[in-house]
Formats: structure tokens, sequence, C-alpha cells
């Protein structure tokens, strides 16, 4: 329409301007004589300009592909209706259809006129625009020149000392532009920025309000379910909790990284500085005790101190002067702290205080070395020394403020009531907060990291040694293999594993689930998600490996081969666990019983199980022997138990009087069921008594020793007290001949006994 030709035609005008404007910076055709932190503006001013023509060119391009789609579709069109009027062009057709034909044609035409009119129109701003994008990637890759010669030439003297300087009252050594105001360049820079990111600031913003309210609202429902404890951690917890405002607000402004990109005008890096100020040291005081807290204010203070200076930078004297107390001013606190003996031992004691008195001794040593530079007339490496470590400080404290809130979020989460309902969350709560814990150090770790490199421009070096290492190819026959596959390969397996353990923990300490499913369903169903995880899990972790699936056959072939020799055992094995999964003889608490082996399921695995006795031994069974082997399973419908007492009565007791005993016996037994009845049987006659069988049923399987025990017991009582006698075996023994020798020989010993003790011989 021609309202969006005006609006297209005023933003491609607009930023022709100012590319007008840029280009007569004299900076940019003698970036060797600029110094670093110049080199370093002047590309940001630049990459915020090609980022602005680069979207104008994407939109333009997505205007033409619909155009062009459109006018393909209009051929189409005229296509068919010249057909049409082709085919009623006889004398017999009405002329007011053959008009109206001949009208839709014309406008079809008018139609495609102004669609070519408005292509050609856009294809001619795109020349246009790719011409100024070009251009401008050739500035940025003659300012990434100059940056890469000048950090090649951190070491060199580009001033002269700064005595000679203050006597020479030499003020300023290069000027390439016509200066404006602080506030003029401020102004431009962040009416760019909005002009650029209007849309991502409210929605910046709308999101912004709307973390403020969730941590606000979280923290003040739920801090009073953080656990009373005198650990620093959990003190730190509780005191940030209670300053949900501060909280919300630092992530609302940190979340400004990853909304917008890295090369923002300094006008805007300044306010998000300013913004991040308030709720950082808010958060740092809470969670930093001590002598420390003091000196928390000087890295802060001395990022703003670098952020004007950076605005107001100019090559004077003045400006020397500017970045030397800086650069004292960042050494205090570091003299301060360290300078004492007593102090450095208050901080060694602390978790991770060898390194941290490291790093800051690394720090004052990188500090001195700027400021000797700066008098010595080595400027740049100064600005570049300073900057870096100032930066570098300023960045690790918000960043531990940052760690600092999402370990009181997911610490107020966990401890929440909402999580005490699961009784999987509730028994490990301490263990998850934990490992909460160690992935958000980690990723910080890495942020940090990241951070630091790329303050002292070494990320891109480093990152490009990295990605060199990982992907060195290493041959092994016909197949090829990288650090990174490998890596790769055993990430996933790690991986694949740990969500194996955590299906396996949920599905056995889950007890709604196990409510809500059948009993031994959780076993079966975790062990068919491990097994589906794991399969899963190796050919993802093959396929990233880069082995190719016509390779891995062959791997499976040899595999196979393994297996018909001295692998079938354990491929039995797992197999036997797949159908133990589906057809579940058996699950987990069955009583059962494998050869001699008699105990209790406790856990199914997918190669082998766990029985555990009554002695007290976990006896590990391959599952093939589950399998192929006569099982007994006591409790696999019910958990219902017969016992039986065995009992024999003398000869001549009624027989009916013993079952009518033994059955008022097991009736007045709270454990014995009504339903079956307690059974009296009278199973013949012994040797030395009338033999009865009393069986009975118990409700817990698990109490069958210890019932039938009590059991025994009662039944001997009721026999006892109805005065029944419960005989032992006898022997009746009859001699026919025995030889006269053996009575002699009984004799005489008996006399020798007799005379050992004194007694008189008897008489014959």
């Amino acid at each position: 329409t021609p309202q969006q030709k005006k609006e297209i035609t005023a933003r491609t005008d607009t930023l022709q301007f100012r590319l007008s404007l840029m280009r007569e910076d004299p900076r940019i055709h003698k970036t060797y004589v600029l110094t670093l932190r110049s080199l370093e503006n002047l590309q940001s001013e630049w990459s915020f300009l090609n980022n602005q023509l680069v979207t104008e060119q994407q939109k333009l391009n997505d205007l033409l592909q619909g155009a062009e789609s459109q006018r393909k579709e209009l051929d189409r069109m005229l296509s068919r209706w010249e057909l049409t009027s082709n085919s009623i062009s006889g004398a017999s057709t009405a002329k007011l259809l053959i008009d109206q034909v001949d009208v839709t044609l014309k406008d079809i035409r008018e139609t495609q006129a102004l669609f070519v009119q408005d292509s050609k129109f856009i294809q001619e701003l795109l020349v246009s625009l790719s011409n100024r994008v070009i251009f401008t990637n050739e500035v940025l890759q003659t300012i990434q020149q100059g940056k890469q010669q000048v950090t090649r030439s951190l070491l060199s003297i580009d001033r002269d000392p700064i005595w000679k300087e203050i006597r020479h009252k030499k003020d300023t050594v290069f000027v390439f532009r016509e200066e404006r105001s602080i506030v003029e360049d401020s102004v431009l820079g962040f009416r760019d920025f909005y002009s650029q990111y209007s849309f991502s600031i409210w929605i910046h913003l709308c999101l912004a309000l709307f973390i403020m309210i969730m941590v606000f609202i979280l923290f003040r429902t739920l801090r009073h379910t953080i656990p009373d404890s005198d650990s620093p951690e959990i003190n730190s917890v509780r005191k940030i909790t209670k300053r949900p405002l501060a909280a919300g607000w630092l992530i609302a402004v940190v979340i400004s990284f990853l909304l917008y990109p890295s090369n923002l005008p300094d006008v805007v890096l300044l306010l998000i500085s300013l913004l991040l100020l308030p709720p950082a040291i808010v958060i740092l005081r809470a969670v930093i005790t001590g002598e420390a807290r003091t000196y928390i204010y000087l890295p802060l203070i001395a990022m703003i101190m670098v952020e004007l200076n950076r605005m107001g930078y100019s090559e004077t004297v003045a400006s020397r002067f500017s970045l030397m107390a800086i650069t004292l001013f960042s050494i205090l606190p570091l003299a301060l702290i360290f300078g004492r003996r007593s102090q450095r031992q208050k901080i060694i004691r602390v978790r991770f205080g060898k390194l941290m008195v490291i790093v800051s001794f690394v720090a004052f040593i990188l500090l001195a070395v700027a400021f000797f530079a700066n008098v010595l007339g080595a400027i740049t490496l100064a600005e570049f020394l300073s900057y870096s470590v100032i930066e570098s400080a300023t960045v690790t404290l918000f960043l531990y403020a940052f760690v600092a809130i999402l370990h009181s979020i997911s610490a107020t989460i966990v401890h929440s009531n909402y999580m005490q309902k699961s009784s999987i969350l509730t028994q490990y709560r301490e263990l998850i907060f934990k490992r909460l814990k160690g992935i958000i150090n980690l990723a910080a770790i890495y942020m940090l990291i990241n951070f630091i490199f790329r303050i002292f421009n070494i990320w891109e070096p480093v990152y490009q040694w990295v990605v060199k290492v990982f992907s060195y190819v290493i041959k092994a026959g016909s197949m090829e293999f990288s650090l990174w596959n490998i890596t790769l390969f055993l990430f996933i397996i790690w991986l694949t594993l740990w969500i194996s353990r955590i299906i396996r923990t949920f599905f056995e300490s889950e007890a709604a689930l196990r409510d809500r499913m059948r009993r031994g369903a959780p076993g079966a169903v975790s062990l068919l998600l491990r097994i589906s995880v794991i399969t899963i899990g190796f050919l993802i972790a093959v396929a990233a490996a880069g082995l190719q699936f016509d390779k891995l056959a062959i791997i499976l072939g040899a595999f196979g081969v393994g297996i018909g020799f001295g692998l079938q055992n354990i491929f039995n094995n797992l197999v036997s666990g797949i159908i133990l999964a589906f057809e579940r003889p058996i699950k987990d608490g069955d009583i059962i019983e494998v050869g001699s082996l008699l105990g209790i399921v406790k856990e199914i695995g997918i190669r082998s199980s766990v029985i555990r006795t009554y002695d007290g031994s976990e006896v590990i069974v391959p599952n093939g022997n589950l399998i192929s082997n006569e099982l007994i399973n006591w409790t696999r419908s019910d958990l219902r138990r017969r016992g039986e007492v065995q009992v024999g009565v003398a000869y001549g007791t009624d027989p009916r009087r013993v079952i009518d005993l033994l059955l008022e016996a097991a009736r007045s037994f709270d454990h014995v069921l009504k339903d079956p009845e307690p059974l009296a049987l009278f199973t013949g006659f012994g040797d030395s008594s009338l033999n009865f069988r009393l069986l009975f049923w118990i409700a817990d399987a698990d109490m069958r020793y210890i019932l039938q025990s009590e059991m025994t017991l009662r039944v001997n009582q009721a026999i006892t007290d109805a005065d029944i006698t419960i005989p032992f075996p006898q022997r009746d023994l009859h001699l026919k001949s025995v030889d006269q020798l053996i009575f002699d020989r009984v004799k005489a010993q008996d006399q020798i006994a007799r005379r050992q003790k004194g007694d008189a011989a008897p008489e014959n």
C-alpha cells in the first residue's frame, strides 16, 4: 500500500542518513592509531547500525517473497480467465458475461502491474541496502583488524610518560572528529537503541513486572516452609526470601543480556549497570556477612566510574589521571583485605578461600601493572587491564547475587507444602535441593568463565582452540571418531543411566502411585521404561558418536556371535527379565520358593532379581532361573497362607473330644480367618498315639511361622487343660538267648564297681 511504501522509505532514509553521518567519521580510516577502548566504542556503533540494516533487509526480503508468491498466483488466475474468455468467445454467449470476463481480466492485469512495480521498488531498496551492509561489514572487518593489531601491541608505548605530558602541557593527542557532548551522544545512542528494539523493550518491561510479582508471591507464600537451621546457607536463603522485590528486580534486569545483543551502546550498558546496583547490594548484604560486607561497594563504585569514563573518553592528560584514579581505587580494597595476614587466614578458612586469595592476588598484580603502564605511557595496556579486572569483579558479584536468588527459589519450592504431598520429593528433598544447586553452580561457573574470557578478549581464540581439539578426527581402520563424538557418546550414556535411576526411584518411592496401581504393576512398568530408555539412549549415543548404522549392523552381528558362544547366559537373563515384566509371574513383595531358596522378592532387575531370605541374607538370582526352573509363589493371588499343627494323643482318648478341642483353640485365635473355617482331622492310628491334624488360614503370609508357633502353644495348652496325655514312643525288648560269657563279664564289671564304692558283694 502507499502507506507501507512511505514507512519503508522513511526507515531506509533514516538508515541512509545515519550511515552518511558515520561515514564522515575519520576514525574508520585511521583505526591503526586508535586505542582499544576507542575501537570497541567504534565497533559497538557500527555493529548496531549493521544490525539495523540486516533487520531491514530481512523485512524487505520477506515482503518480496510474499509479493512474488502473490504475483505467481495472479499469473495462474490470469491463465484460467484467459481460457475462460477464449471458451465463451462464440456468438451464442451473452454479451454481459463476456464484458464481465473482460473486466476481470483487466483488473488482474492492473494488479499484476502494481505487483511488478512493488517488486521493482523493493528490489531497488534491497540493492541499496545490500551495498550498505557490505560497506558496514567491511568497516567492521577493518575495526576487528585494528583491534587485533592493538591487542598484539599491548606492550608497546603509545603515549609519552605522564611527567612529560604534564611538563609540556600536552592536552590532546589525537582528535579525529568534532566532539559532541556526553549528553548528546547518550541521547543519540539511547534513541537508536529504542528505535531498533522498541518491541523487545516493552516485552521486557511486561516480563519484568510478571517476574517481580511471581517472586513476591512465591517468597511471601512459601518462606515459612524453610526449615529452621543454623547453617549459613539456610540463613542466607531465609534472608533472601524476606527481600522478594530486590530478588525479582535483579532477575528482571539480568534477563536483559538474553533479550538484547552483546554490542549495546555505552549509555544502555550504564543504565543496566545502574539498575543492577540497588538489588545487587541488597542481596549481597543479605548473603555476605562480617567484614567482607564492607568491601562489596568498592568494585561496584569502580564499575560506575569505568562506565562514566567510557562515555566521556578522550585522548587527554585528564583522561589519564581519571584512569589512574580508577586503578588506585580498585587496588585499595585488595590491599585492605589481603594486606593483613589475619585477614587472609580468615578468607582461606571459608569455602574456596584459597582460590579467592589466588584470584585476588592476580587481580592486584594486574592492577599494579596497569597503574605503572599508565605512568610510563602504555595507555592501551593500562586501560585494558584496569577495565577488564574491574568488569570481571563486578560481573562476579552480580552473578553471585543472581545465583543466591536461584538457590533461594529452589529451596523455597523444594521445601514447600505442595512438594510434601509427594512421598518421593519428601524423602529425597535434600538430595534434590543439592542436585539443583549443583546444576545452578555449574551453569554459573560456565557463564562466569564466558564473561571473563570475553572481557579479556580471549574467548574467541580459546573457543577456536577447544573446537579444534574436540573436532580432531581419530581413525580406527575404516571408522572415524573425534573427541567430541566420544564425549557426546559418554554423556548420553551417563544421562540415560541417570534417567533410568530416576525412573526406578520414582516408581519405588512414590506411595500415591503404588496406591493407584495394582500390586506389582509399578515394578513392571519401571522395568519396561528402564529397558526402553536404555535402548533408545544407546541408539542415540551411537548416532551421536557418528557411527553409521550399516557398520553398527556388523557390530551387532559380532555381538550376536558372542551371544551364541560366551554371552548366551547373560542374554538369556536379559530376555527373561523382559518376560518377567510382561507376564508378571512374580512381583515385588511376593514370597517365592525356587529350589531350596525361600524368601521375599525385593527387586526385579533387568538381568537378575534380589530375594531376601528369612535369615536376612539377600540372594541375587539370575532371571533365567526364575523362568526356566519350577517356582512356587506363595502370595501371587493373595497373602493368605494355610497353617498346620500335628498332634498325637494316647490310646484310649475320645477322638471326637480331641477334634472339638482343636477347633475351639483355632476359633478362639484372632489371627485365624473365619473363612475358610479351621479344619481338624483324625488322620489315623500311630505306633504310640492317635494322630490328628489342625488346618487353619491366616491373612498375612509373612507372619506364618510366628502365628503357627502361637497356634501350637494354644493346642498344647488346650490338651493339657483337658488332662489328655501326649504319649512318647514305647518299645518292648524280648531276649530269647544270651551267651553265658556275656553274663560272667557283666557280673565281673558289677563287682569291680561295687568294690570301688565300698559296697558288699551280693550273694549268688
